[in-house]
């Protein structure tokens, strides 16, 4: 048996899963400074225990609607080319045990280079992210 955790996280109402193996730290939603100039998914920095760190916004990156953060909001710091960026999300939840064959790669109708697939455990659909790419998808 080759289980992987997930960690669940909510964007939008919808569920989603990143490998918690990626996940260096998870953060309550601070407002970050903006950057002019910056990327359109990037929503400012933050300095981050003597680091500055670019916060991107999931939404933006998988292409949903734009919302205010609210009380329950999270920064995921994902480590990405040897750089921590965090990823602001609405909500995060628990951790999920699943296999990588359980993870269908065929059916996902979202477009985004973030989204691996589809999970369906204990009665939900998860759709399967990675934000370790960050870096690499926008040099």
């Amino acid at each position: 048996m080759n289980e992987s955790q997930w960690i669940s996280f909510e964007v939008a109402s919808e569920q989603y899963l990143h490998p918690v193996s990626k996940i260096k730290e998870i953060l309550p939603y601070d407002v970050p400074t903006p950057v002019p100039g910056a990327l359109d998914i990037t929503l400012g920095i933050q300095n981050i225990r003597g680091s500055i760190v670019s916060i991107n916004s999931s939404r933006r990156m998988l292409h949903v609607d734009e919302e205010n953060e609210g009380c329950e909001s999270r920064i995921i710091l994902v480590e990405s080319e040897d750089q921590l960026v965090g990823v602001a999300v609405d909500f995060v939840g628990e951790i999920i045990s699943a296999e990588q064959l359980e993870i269908d790669t065929t059916s996902t109708e979202i477009s985004s280079e973030y989204i691996k697939g589809t999970l369906n455990k204990s009665g939900k659909l998860y759709i399967v992210s990675d934000f370790s790419n960050v870096i690499e998808i926008h040099n």
